[in-house]
C-alpha cells in the first residue's frame, strides 16, 4: 500500500468533508445556504478522493479530476452567492442583478476553461491553445481565486456586527481554502510547475477548514445572517473584479509577450508590466472615473439612482462638524457640490430686506457684483417656484423657464451650472451657484428633488447657526444693561442716604455726633460712587467685568453691616458667631447685597418692630439669617414676583431689582437664598454660601 503525502492527505480530506456533507444535511440542509454547503461539501470530498485515487491508480483521468475541481470552486462560490442572497427571484432587486452577474463570471471562470479543454488537443486551435493551455489553466484557476477571496470579503464587510459571530468562521475556513489554492497556482505559474509539496498538503489544509465550517453551522442553526448589501458592495465588488482580472490579462499578456521574443522578451514584458501598472493606478484612484463607474452602476442595476439614507447621513455629517478651519458656509456650498460631482459653488444669502448679498466661493471666481436686489427677476423666480435652475437647460431652452433673464455676470461665467434654491420656512433664505459636474451632464427629477431638499437642509442649518449668534450678542448686551441696571440701583440707594443727610442737617447741624456720621456718610457715599464709575467705564457689551475674589470673615462684614444701618429705625441687631467664619466672595458686593436686604425690611417694618442678624456654619456652609417682624409678603408674590427684575412692592419709588441682584450674585459665588414670610407677620431671608476651603 503506497502511502505517499498526495494519497493520505487527500483521503483523509475526502472522509472529512463526507462527515461534513452528512453533518450538514442535520444542520443546514433546508436552507438555501445549507442546501448548497450539503452540495460543495460532497463534490469537494468527490474531488479529493479523485486526486487521491489518481496518485494511487491512475484513475480517473486528468480531464475527470480537472471537472470535478472546477465543479468543486464552482460550488463554494455559489455558497457564498448564497449567503450574500442570491435567488432565482432576487433578480428583480438591483441587489439581485449585481449577484446573478457575480454568478455569471463564477460559471465563466469555472466552465469555459473544463468545455475548452477538451478542445485543446485540436491541432488547428491555435487561439484556443493560447487561451486554455496549460499556463492559461493556471492563470483561469488564479482568477476563479480572486473571484472567492472577494466574495468572502463582501459577506464580511455587508454583515452586521451583531451578527458578525456567526459568518467569521466559515468565511475563515473558505478563506483558508480560497486563500491556499491562489498560493498553489501562482506558485506554479510564477515557476511553470506545480509544487508537489504544496499540492501533496492541498488536502490537509482543506480538511483543516472543516471544524471551522462545523462551527459556523452550528451557529446558525436559529435563523438567517443579517447581511445589509448595499451601493458600496456593487462598487467595491466591481472595482475588485475589474483590477483582479485586469491584473490577470497583463499577467498572461506579459507571459506571452515574452515567450513570443526570447531576445527582448524579457525587456519588453517588465516594460509592459509597468505600464500596465501604472494605468491601474491611475484608472482606480481616479475620482472622475469613481464618480462616473457609480453614476453608471445606479441608473443601470438599482431602482433610484440615490442611496437617499447614505445621502441624507453625508450631509448631516458635513453640516454637523465643528471644524473651525471650514466654517458652515463652506460646508453649505460643499455639501450641495458633492451631490452632483461639482467642483465648487458661491453662496448667496438674504438679509432681512430679503437683498441678497455674496458670503463666499469656492473654486469659483468672485462676482464684480455682490448684493442683488430683491427686485432681480431671478431672485423672484426662485422664491415663487422654487425650482433648480439648469443654466444650460435655460441657454437651449429658454421657454422653459419663461424666458428669464439673469445677471450679465453670470452667463459670463463658463463653469456655472446650477442656480440651487436655499428655502426655509417657503422663503428664499439664499442660493448656491454650482460649478459644472465632472459626471452628471444632465438632470432628472431624481436630481432635482435631492437638491431641493438639501438645500433646505442647508438652509436650516445656516439659519441656526445665525440664530445662535444673534443670540449670544444680545445675551452679551443683556449682561451690560444687567449691569448698568445694578448701578443704577446702587447710585439710587446713596441718593436716598444723601438725601436723608440733607434733611436733617438744619435740625442736628450743631450737633457735632451728626457731623462725624455726616463726614462718614459722605466719605462712604463718595468712595461708593468711584467703585461704580470704575465698574462702569470697564464694562463692554461682549466683556462682563472681572472681580476678584477674598476670603471675607463674615462677623466682621456683618457688624459693618448693622454698623452702616444704625441710622434708621428700626435699627438691625446683629447677634456675633462664637467662631470665625470665612467664605469666598467680593466684600464690597456681598456687603451691597446685604444692605439692600436690611434697607428692604427697614421700609417694611415699623419703628417698634426688630430686625436680627444672625450667623451660623456647619462643616461646608456658612449660612446668614436675616429676619424681621414688618408687613410680611404673600407666598404668592415670593413665587412670582419677588425675584423677577423690575417687580416691587414700592410703586414708582422702587425700582425692583435688589432682591433680584441680590439672588444673582449669591449664585455666583455657589450659594443659594431662601425666603419664608407671612403677611402682617414679617420675612426671613436665608442666605447659605459656602465656606472657605482651608
Amino acid at each position: 500500500m503506497d502511502f505517499s503525502l498526495p494519497i493520505v492527505s487527500h483521503s483523509i480530506g475526502a472522509i472529512g468533508f463526507l462527515y461534513l456533507g452528512f453533518s450538514a444535511i442535520a444542520g443546514w440542509g433546508r436552507r438555501d445556504s445549507g442546501r448548497a454547503l450539503i452540495i460543495a461539501a460532497f463534490i469537494t470530498a468527490a474531488w479529493s478522493a479523485s486526486i487521491a485515487a489518481q496518485s494511487l491508480w491512475g484513475i480517473p483521468s486528468f480531464t475527470v479530476r480537472f471537472t470535478l475541481e472546477g465543479l468543486r470552486n464552482l460550488s463554494w462560490a455559489f455558497l457564498l452567492l448564497r449567503i450574500l442572497g442570491l435567488k432565482m427571484d432576487s433578480v428583480r432587486t438591483s441587489e439581485g442583478r449585481v449577484l446573478f452577474f457575480l454568478a455569471l463570471i463564477a460559471c465563466l471562470v469555472t466552465l469555459l476553461p473544463l468545455f475548452f479543454r477538451f478542445l485543446s488537443d485540436i491541432p488547428e486551435m491555435i487561439l484556443t491553445k493560447l487561451l486554455f493551455g496549460s499556463k492559461a489553466q493556471l492563470v483561469w484557476q488564479i482568477a476563479y481565486t480572486i473571484l472567492g477571496l472577494i466574495l468572502i470579503e463582501q459577506i464580511l464587510r455587508n454583515t452586521r456586527v451583531e451578527s458578525r459571530w456567526q459568518i467569521k468562521f466559515l468565511c475563515l475556513a473558505l478563506g483558508l481554502i480560497i486563500g491556499y489554492d491562489f498560493f498553489l497556482y501562482s506558485h506554479a505559474l510564477l515557476y511553470s510547475d506545480i509544487n508537489a509539496s504544496l499540492w501533496g498538503s492541498r488536502g490537509f489544509v482543506n480538511f483543516l477548514a472543516i471544524p471551522l465550517i462545523r462551527i459556523s453551522s452550528n451557529r446558525n442553526r436559529t435563523g438567517p445572517m443579517n447581511l445589509n448589501l448595499s451601493r458600496d458592495f456593487t462598487f467595491h465588488s466591481t472595482i475588485f473584479l475589474g483590477a483582479g482580472f485586469y491584473l490577470i490579462l497583463m499577467a498572461a499578456a506579459a507571459y506571452y509577450i515574452k515567450s513570443f521574443n526570447s531576445d527582448w522578451g524579457g525587456a519588453l514584458q517588465i516594460v509592459f508590466l509597468t505600464l500596465g501598472g501604472l494605468l491601474l493606478f491611475i484608472l482606480v484612484f481616479s475620482g472622475s472615473l469613481r464618480a462616473r463607474l457609480r453614476v453608471f452602476l445606479s441608473q443601470h442595476l438599482f431602482s433610484y439612482k440615490y442611496d437617499y439614507r447614505k445621502e441624507w447621513l453625508r450631509i448631516t455629517d458635513i453640516l454637523s462638524e465643528t471644524n473651525e478651519e471650514r466654517p458652515l458656509p463652506e460646508r453649505a456650498v460643499y455639501a450641495m457640490a458633492r451631490i452632483v460631482g461639482s467642483q465648487g459653488g458661491a453662496l448667496w444669502l438674504a438679509d432681512q430686506e430679503q437683498n441678497f448679498y455674496f458670503q463666499l466661493a469656492i473654486s469659483m471666481p468672485r462676482p464684480p457684483e455682490t448684493q442683488l436686489p430683491r427686485s432681480e427677476p431671478m431672485l423672484k423666480f426662485l422664491s415663487k417656484n422654487k425650482w433648480v435652475i439648469d443654466l444650460n437647460e435655460l441657454k437651449e431652452d429658454p421657454d422653459l423657464y419663461g424666458h428669464l433673464p439673469v445677471p450679465d455676470w453670470l452667463n459670463q461665467q463658463r463653469e456655472a451650472w446650477l442656480i440651487t434654491p436655499l428655502m426655509l420656512h417657503d422663503t428664499l433664505y439664499g442660493f448656491i451657484i454650482l460649478n459644472k459636474s465632472r459626471t452628471v451632464e444632465t438632470l432628472n427629477w431624481e436630481d432635482h428633488d435631492i437638491i431641493k431638499v438639501a438645500g433646505r437642509q442647508v438652509a436650516s442649518a445656516i439659519a441656526q447657526q445665525e440664530a445662535a449668534s444673534a443670540l449670544a450678542k444680545a445675551s452679551e448686551f443683556d449682561a451690560f444693561h444687567q449691569m448698568s441696571a445694578f448701578i443704577v440701583h446702587d447710585i439710587k440707594t446713596l441718593v436716598s442716604q444723601l438725601s436723608l443727610l440733607v434733611s436733617n442737617a438744619e435740625k442736628h447741624k450743631t450737633n457735632p455726633a451728626f457731623i462725624d456720621d455726616m463726614i462718614k456718610t459722605t466719605d462712604h457715599s463718595v468712595n461708593k460712587m468711584t467703585r461704580l464709575l470704575g465698574q462702569l467705564s470697564e464694562t463692554r457689551p461682549d466683556k462682563s467685568p472681572q472681580e476678584t475674589l477674598s476670603n471675607v470673615e463674615l462677623n466682621t462684614l456683618l457688624r459693618q453691616l448693622s454698623d452702616n444701618h444704625q441710622n434708621r429705625e428700626p435699627t438691625p441687631v446683629f447677634i456675633q458667631h462664637n467662631k470665625s467664619i470665612t467664605v469666598q466672595a467680593n466684600k464690597e458686593k456681598l456687603l451691597n447685597v446685604l444692605s439692600h436686604l436690611v434697607k428692604n425690611a427697614q421700609e417694611a417694618c415699623d419703628i417698634s418692630d426688630t430686625i436680627n442678624i444672625k450667623i451660623s456654619s456647619d462643616m461646608e456652609e456658612a449660612t446668614i439669617t436675616l429676619s424681621d417682624t414688618g408687613s410680611g409678603m404673600s407666598q404668592s408674590f415670593i413665587d412670582t414676583e419677588l425675584f423677577q427684575p423690575f417687580k416691587s412692592t414700592k410703586g414708582v419709588s422702587g425700582m425692583g431689582i435688589g432682591v433680584y441682584q441680590c439672588q444673582e450674585y449669591i449664585k455666583t459665588l455657589n450659594g443659594r437664598i431662601h425666603v419664608d414670610s407671612q403677611l402682617g407677620k414679617g420675612s426671613v431671608f436665608t442666605l447659605t454660601l459656602p465656606l472657605t476651603k482651608n
